[in-house]
């Protein structure tokens, strides 16, 4: 084995488990929970949380299926994804998700609505 491929791979894999923290931190608040909330589920410290989200520690595949589950989201979603929508602030997000979760002509009309807010301007 090349001894200069593992500080890569511990680098790489130090990048992964923070990108997997944030996507956990994200979805943690679009659900409204605390950190609290979502260590006493996982059976963990809200301290343990922090370091998940800060991908100081490493989140289990099992804890992390049960902290998708608790917080509404499919597996995937903490996951990292490359799109813009992740340098949107976390209330933008949460617009979009809540926009989203309305049927489509409701959606119409809160698109009409906020065209006439922009035009009135």
């Amino acid at each position: 084995m090349n001894p200069c491929s593992k500080p890569a791979r511990r680098e790489s894999e130090h990048a992964l488990n923070i990108k997997i923290g944030q996507r956990l931190c994200l979805n943690r608040q679009l659900a409204g929970r605390s950190q609290t909330d979502l260590a006493k589920h996982l059976g963990v410290s809200f301290q343990q949380i922090q370091k998940y989200e800060a991908g100081t520690n490493r989140i289990s595949f099992a804890k992390a299926i049960i902290a998708a589950e608790y917080l509404g989201v499919p597996i995937g979603d903490l996951l990292p994804k490359d799109d813009l929508s992740q340098t949107l602030p976390v209330d933008h997000r949460k617009l979009i998700a809540d926009f989203a979760s309305l049927d489509s002509s409701l959606q119409k009309a809160v698109r009409l609505l906020l065209n006439a807010m922009v035009q009135s301007k």
